[in-house]
């Protein structure tokens, strides 16, 4: 889809760093598990698990960096949560602690230390439901390079998410804001650490979602807003802000009965997400990466996974 040839000219110091800039950190399609409402009020000190396999064509983080649009990408996930309180009565609904991993294996070897596995993150957090309708979600993840290519980085994501069932039905929209700041190193690709800096990204998004029968269809989409110098430009110097990108994917779910159980919930899922890249920073950055040689702002990418909960 894409490749790096003009930019020998254009940006050498971008290319000097490119082997660092091609394995940054990413998050799993199935990062809406930030942000998803709880169901349920699970037993207090019960022990649940989350394990999702995330097959895609492309590796795009949450920032809009587009690392890899060759070849099969395998992205598992594994969350283990307790909830702490449960009480439907109480306007404190639920409190759970959750922690995991999640890793990024391509079937195209890269990195500063070529690899086919490059990255695995590990995370933990809180979820707690308040007035029934509202969850609020605070994760840390440090994100670490299988490949050498970059330095452990850590950021905190604090997620308010809003139930409006009882106001639309099957309307609703369930609309998140996600603010994320870096609070250790670089989620983003750093053309020039000079005057690169701690930074924070703010997500605006909703997730209405329609049952068919057996068949689920949900339909997130969501903008991404960065202050300036978020990204930097093609020669290192800070990028407007603004918003950054934006996404809308279609994602059905099919529940799979003959791997579930009274206790296990396993659900097969497809889906196509669309990015349309605004940021100028961004980019460029795509074009250091040699992922986006023309500097594509449109970007369609597939997923094919597995799902279960226990």
């Amino acid at each position: 889809m894409m490749r790096l040839l003009i930019i020998l000219a254009l940006v050498p110091p971008a290319l000097m760093r490119a082997g660092e800039l091609a394995d940054m950190p990413g998050v799993p399609f199935a990062q809406e598990a930030y942000w998803a409402p709880v169901v349920g009020y699970p037993r207090p000190g019960s022990l649940h698990a989350v394990f999702n396999l995330d097959c895609t064509d492309q590796d795009v983080t949450p920032h809009g960096l587009i690392l890899e649009n060759q070849g099969l990408i395998i992205q598992p996930l594994l969350s283990f949560y307790t909830p702490l309180h449960a009480d439907p009565a109480d306007w404190l609904g639920n409190v759970t602690f959750s922690a995991g991993g999640w890793g990024n294996w391509h079937s195209h070897p890269g990195g500063t230390d070529p690899g086919n596995w490059r990255e695995v993150d590990l995370f933990s957090g809180l979820t707690c439901i308040v007035e029934r309708d509202w969850q609020l979600t605070a994760f840390c993840s440090a994100y670490l390079s299988q490949t050498q290519s970059y330095s452990t980085a850590w950021d905190f994501a604090l997620a308010v998410t809003y139930d409006d069932t009882e106001l639309l039905g099957n309307e609703a929209l369930h609309p998140f804001v996600e603010y994320r700041p870096q609070i250790h190193g670089s989620t983003t690709a750093v053309i020039d650490p000079e005057i690169a800096g701690e930074s924070y990204s703010l997500r605006l998004g909703i997730i209405p979602q329609h049952q068919f029968g057996p068949l689920k269809l949900e339909l997130p989409a969501f903008l991404t807003w960065v202050p300036e110098g978020f990204y930097q430009d093609s020669g290192g110097r800070p990028a407007a802000g603004g918003i950054g990108f934006m996404s809308a994917a279609l994602k059905l779910s099919l529940p799979l009965k003959y791997l579930s159980t009274k206790d296990i919930n396993t659900t097969l899922y497809a889906a196509a997400q669309y990015y349309r890249i605004v940021n100028g920073g961004l980019l460029d950055t795509n074009q250091a990466l040699g992922t986006s040689l023309q500097r594509e702002h449109d970007i369609l990418q597939f997923h094919l996974g597995i799902r279960s909960t226990f």
